[in-house]
């Protein structure tokens, strides 16, 4: 969902933040 909690869930890679 959000870039800034990748160390919770990595959907940065989906998410432009």
């Amino acid at each position: 969902g959000l870039g800034i909690r990748v160390a919770i869930k990595p959907e940065y890679r989906i998410s432009p933040l």
